[in-house]
């Protein structure tokens, strides 16, 4: 598992979010190929569950904050369950099993670069909010249903 932390003061959240390798192996070409339907729809993309701080990129599913209805106080209700158990996960292996967490670099590999324009549209597919809204959409309806 990787961490990242330890940045200076000076930089806000986005700033600390586009210096992360978080997003490397995705942007250089390096993941998997990946295809997973939600609600009948195919996504080609991972996804992380966050809460209200990160931005509404294809890559982020936040919780509702405020649910109007049955189907997004369902959503919210069952994706703070799932968090709660992966912050509770992540903390056993944090104690119980001497886990070492440290910052991890990519390694850039010199001749596996992708081209510039391949990496510009994996950096837009990353940060696309359509994707980001219609997923969560998604989502809400495959929980419903």
């Amino acid at each position: 598992m990787a961490c990242f932390f330890c940045l200076p003061r000076t930089l806000n959240d986005i700033n600390v979010l586009d210096r992360s390798p978080i997003f490397h192996e995705v942007l250089e070409g390096k993941t998997p190929k990946i295809i997973f339907q939600v609600n009948g729809n195919d996504y080609n993309l991972g996804y992380y569950l966050t809460d209200g701080i990160y931005p509404n990129w294809a890559t982020f599913v936040k919780s509702i904050s405020l649910p109007q209805g049955p189907k997004h106080a369902l959503f919210a209700k069952k994706q703070e369950a799932l968090g709660k158990m992966l912050k509770e996960r992540l903390a056993y292996y944090k104690q119980d099993n001497d886990v070492n967490f440290n910052i991890v670099r990519p390694e850039i590999s010199q001749n596996r670069l992708p081209s510039y324009e391949m990496y510009l549209q994996s950096h837009a597919k990353i940060r696309n909010r359509s994707t980001n809204q219609k997923l969560q959409v998604d989502l809400i309806e495959e929980i419903w249903n």
